[in-house]
């Protein structure tokens, strides 16, 4: 299948200062975007003008009740979501349905182990349930309704939230233990190997454990709404991503803060991909897309019916696969397989570049980037003009800011 996201023009590295050249070029650009109807247009970090067209949907499923959680298998071969009547179903990457199981009230958690072998669930009615290739391992009660699952790479490890509890299980639903904390758990999430777990609270904080229960470090937020929504950590355990308010934030696993990025609407979902490399948020009618050092690769709006609203999202390792999720129960597997990895070796400090927007930073750190940009207008121009026309606006707002920071 051909990649759905095609660099037009590269903006940034044909020079901004060398006369009519530049300007040319946007029109070129905009004038090819002209002969395809686009859903998402962006800039990337690096200066490359992108476009999703409608192509770009692989496929959307139904689940018929509200979503409530949602998750993709690394390589895109697997999605698992929960509805709020108590549903869980996996989906292969065409979209068709594998299992439908009733798992009683409210599905809170559905997550895949990365290679796509291990499915656990949880749900309001205390229990747990874990599957390996598509049957039943284990049923457990957790004598408490689940707010939060994850699951280890090899299937090995469980990473339970029930209320202010926070449990790890093996496989055979042994408990190894559990920790009590002043406030509720929101989000838990567990590395490949079982040795990191990162959890988010409805007090604001986001916390590490070790396999031990042992906690390594604890960091607040700054936030107006505390409560951390979800936390994300990636297969090696290096980066933690997180949301909170309105605020997506990007922390290595020696607490350091890389970057943050405050959009001004509720951030819903975040997932870091397994790797590290991309970092996908959601509020409730759009979606954020960055590297690892806090390029912003996509944002747009996404368009929804009236009463309904964005509530999940997912990414692959490697950026070839977004998943979305609405609180109607819609959920849609996008091709995004052109994204590439950060050019730049995890520990080199990137190549300094302004991107198309603000990335705020609370901490310099190595790895962590700003961009300078404000808002483009879109909403706006986007019903009477068309997408083509965002495009180059966007890059001709681009162009003269860069112009008359250089004078």
């Amino acid at each position: 299948m051909k990649p759905i996201i095609k660099p037009i023009i590269n903006t940034f590295n044909t020079g901004l200062n060398t006369g009519l050249l530049p300007v040319l070029q946007v029109f070129m650009a905009a004038a090819a975007l002209m002969t395809a109807t686009t859903i998402i247009t962006g800039i990337t970090g690096a200066g490359d003008v992108y476009a999703i067209p409608e192509q770009g949907l692989l496929w959307s499923y139904d689940l018929g009740g509200n979503l409530y959680t949602l998750d993709i298998s690394d390589d895109g071969e697997y999605i698992a979501a929960g509805t709020g009547d108590g549903r869980l179903y996996l989906l292969n990457r065409d979209g068709k349905k594998l299992l439908s199981y009733k798992v009683g009230k409210v599905t809170k958690g559905a997550v895949i182990s990365p290679d796509g072998r291990y499915l656990l669930a949880g749900a309001l009615n205390e229990k747990i349930y874990l599957f390996r290739d598509g049957g039943r391992i284990l049923e457990k009660d957790m004598g408490a309704g689940i707010s939060s699952v994850d699951v280890s790479g090899d299937g090995n490890y469980l990473a339970i939230a029930t209320g202010n509890i926070l449990s790890l299980l093996v496989q055979d639903g042994n408990i190894l233990w559990s920790r009590e904390f002043k406030s509720h758990i929101y989000s838990v999430s567990i590395d490949n190997s079982g040795e990191f777990l990162a959890a988010g609270y409805g007090d604001g904080n986001i916390t590490l454990l070790d396999r031990n229960g042992d906690i390594l470090w604890s960091y607040p937020v700054e936030s107006n709404v505390k409560e951390v929504l979800e936390v994300s950590i990636s297969k090696d355990g290096e980066f933690i991503a997180a949301g909170a308010g309105q605020t997506v934030y990007l922390i290595d696993r020696d607490r350091n803060l890389l970057w943050q990025y405050t959009p001004g609407d509720r951030i819903k979902s975040v997932k870091v991909s397994g790797g590290g490399d991309f970092i996908i948020a959601a509020s409730k009618d759009s979606i954020y897309l960055f590297d690892r050092y806090g390029h912003l690769l996509l944002e747009e709006q996404v368009a929804l019916d009236d009463q309904d609203e964005l509530e999940k999202a997912g990414i692959t390792s490697d950026g070839s696969y977004t998943l979305l999720g609405t609180w109607a129960g819609i959920i849609g597997l996008y091709n995004t397989s052109i994204l590439e990895k950060p050019a730049v070796v995890a520990g080199e400090e990137p190549e300094e570049r302004e991107g198309p927007v603000e990335v705020q930073e609370a901490e310099k750190k190595a790895g962590a980037m700003k961009g300078g940009g404000g808002e483009t207008g879109e909403e706006d121009i986007k019903g009477i003009c068309g997408p083509t026309v965002i495009v180059l606006f966007s890059v001709l707002a681009l162009l003269f800011t860069k112009r008359y920071k250089a004078l």
